[in-house]
């Protein structure tokens, strides 16, 4: 086991970097399992510590021959694996910075094309990492960049060189997480070894995680949640993940209670719509055949938590025996490396209903005996309370709101964001981040209620965009999650406009569409009181998305507006109502 030393090993609370957790964890457990693959109902490609080290290892000298020095940047373009997880603590041992970044096949070609060539014009990578079945796609992607990169595959990392892994020192930079880019360009978010070590150290506390914790997980390791929960945290604690593809779990969304259900897994981290997607996926017979008594932490986050998914997913896989309180809302971001609140099972999150009206105008109103989720009252959950070090500020825009900007400070909080010209980035203690998303506390737990780029004021009053796709979602016939709305200017009074995806099953019938539309409309006033302005029908997979799936509202308001997408069917307000969809209107909100 000498081998395995490359100087003093630190101990479990000072280990710097995530390949010294890796190096602790090979000396202490040199028989546990560290990460594998769970595919067809089976564990594969399973490493344990001491075997992931030596890869990573071998890794990292071909790296070196390949030119690669501290703080270059590597960009990894690789499927959810332990390759991805190789070339990561391979890069982190040489003290270079990993760039995680989409693959192909996941989102859109357009998209994942756009999304690799501004990481790489922004981050100049010495390397880029890929699977050996996409180095030449990735080749012809980046062929018309004018930075020239070289694309090796991570299969063919070990070969590349015969020279002993030298072990560099930490650097100031550990990684680039680089944003979602819904509403702006992505923007590459450094993350130091202290910001790692902070924020795991806050989930462990927090949840209670431990060697004999395990975790499933199918989020793109490219995302911060993936990367976070899937590899950094198992790494610092000392548990074993397992990978699944996104694409099996959109595919067959049972498949990931299943491999929590055999393995006895205690972990799983998701957004709000896959536990409503297994709710509506999973058939009873299915879900019959599970054992969930093992999950403790059901970690729901990444967009708006929505008390009535929480409420269905407990019911319905309750015969299977999960936990009542599994489910465990919480809050983060890529600038806070993840977590700034979390609930758990000994700190549940809150449960409030407000009035509905009140809060449109930023005041939080709770009230008794209406009906949950009607025209008069809404169900909110909380994210639950900031972990721990962490502060938050809620900054109204109009004096007397309750409802404000949530601002983060906390020793996780990134120092800043990438850029190719920066010197040393400003220390983030005592700073507070803007997050740019809208919220209010309550009961000392964070209630989020969307984006601030996503409000729509209408009459006064703030309409979230959370709140219209989620009645717009509620209609038969259009898809979950896949409605864009955005403010329509009108002589009187501005109106809203949506853009919505339907099913691929009502494509293919003979629908009515202008029925479909007008339901939305109807729903929209009933429930929000929304005059609409226009509707558009668009198919499955046709509205713009983030790699990471949200629907980027502004570009599709662009295309509208420049006569740019393709309706299955349109309707707009008889005239008079509508001023006009020119670029006068471009930035009315």
């Amino acid at each position: 086991m000498s081998d395995w030393r490359h100087g003093t090993l630190p101990s479990a609370a000072s280990a710097a970097t995530p390949y010294d957790w890796l190096l602790r964890n090979a000396v202490d457990r040199p028989e546990s399992p560290a990460f594998g693959h769970w595919h067809d109902g089976n564990i594969d490609d399973l490493h344990t510590f001491p075997q992931l080290l030596d890869q990573v290892h071998r890794a990292g000298a071909g790296l070196r021959k390949e030119g690669v020095g501290p703080q270059d940047r590597v960009l990894l373009s690789l499927p959810n694996g332990v390759g991805f997880v190789v070339g990561l603590l391979a890069c982190l041992g040489l003290a270079a910075i990993p760039v995680p970044a989409p693959v192909p096949g996941l989102g859109r070609p357009e998209a994942y094309r756009e999304r690799l060539v501004r990481i790489t014009a922004d981050c100049r990578p010495t390397l880029v990492i890929t699977s050996a079945d996409w180095v030449q796609q990735v080749e012809g992607l980046l062929s018309g960049s004018k930075f020239g990169v070289r694309v090796v595959a991570v299969e063919s990392l070990p070969e590349r060189s015969d020279a002993p892994f030298e072990r560099q020192p930490a650097g100031p930079v550990a990684l680039l997480q680089y944003t979602s880019g819904s509403t702006t360009r992505p923007r590459g978010v450094v993350i130091t070894s202290q910001n790692l070590h902070e924020s795991c150290l806050q989930a462990a506390e927090r949840y209670g995680e431990g060697p004999s914790d395990a975790v499933i997980t199918w989020v793109p390791l490219y995302h911060d949640m993936g990367l976070i929960t899937g590899v950094m945290r198992p790494l610092f604690s000392g548990y074993p993940s397992y990978f699944m593809s996104p694409q099996e779990f959109v595919r067959r969304p049972a498949t990931w209670l299943e491999a929590i259900s055999a393995c006895g897994a205690t972990l799983g981290s998701a957004p709000n719509f896959a536990y409503d997607y297994c709710v509506r996926k999973v058939s009873e017979e299915q879900a019959a055949r599970l054992d969930l008594r093992s999950w403790r932490i059901a970690r729901n986050a990444s967009e708006v938590v929505l008390p009535g998914t929480v409420q269905r997913f407990t019911e319905y896989f309750a015969a299977a025996g999960l936990r009542q309180n599994a489910m465990s809302p919480s809050y983060g971001l890529a600038e806070a490396t993840l977590a700034v609140t979390a609930s758990a099972p000994d700190v549940p999150a809150v449960r409030i209903t407000v009035d509905r009206r009140a809060l449109q105008a930023g005041r939080v109103v709770q009230v008794t005996g209406s009906a949950p989720d009607s025209e008069v009252s809404l169900p909110l959950i909380s994210s639950g309370p900031p972990v721990a070090d962490t502060h938050l500020r809620i900054v109204p825009e109009v004096t007397g709101s309750d409802v404000g900007e949530i601002l983060v400070s906390g020793p996780q909080l990134s120092p800043g964001y990438w850029s190719i010209n920066s010197g040393q980035h400003a220390s983030s203690e005592h700073r507070w981040l803007e997050t740019g998303d809208l919220g209010f506390l309550c009961e000392g737990q964070l209630f989020v209620l969307g984006r601030k780029d996503d409000t729509l004021v209408i009459r006064g009053r703030n309409h979230h965009s959370a709140d219209i796709t989620r009645v717009c979602g509620a209609l038969p016939g259009v898809r979950h999650g896949r409605v864009a709305a955005f403010v329509v200017p009108g002589q009187v009074h501005n109106g809203v406009g949506v853009v919505l995806e339907v099913t691929r099953d009502i494509e293919r019938s003979d629908p009515d569409w202008a029925r479909l539309a007008a339901r939305v409309t109807e729903a929209l006033a009933r429930r929000l009181e929304l005059g609409v302005r226009f509707v558009g029908l668009v198919g499955p997979g046709q509205l713009p998305v983030t790699t990471s799936g949200k629907v980027r509202s502004s570009e599709v308001r662009r295309r509208v507006v420049a006569g740019r997408m393709s309706f299955l069917f349109q309707w707009q307000a008889p005239a008079g109502g509508l001023v006009s969809f020119g670029p006068g209107a471009e930035r009315s909100s």
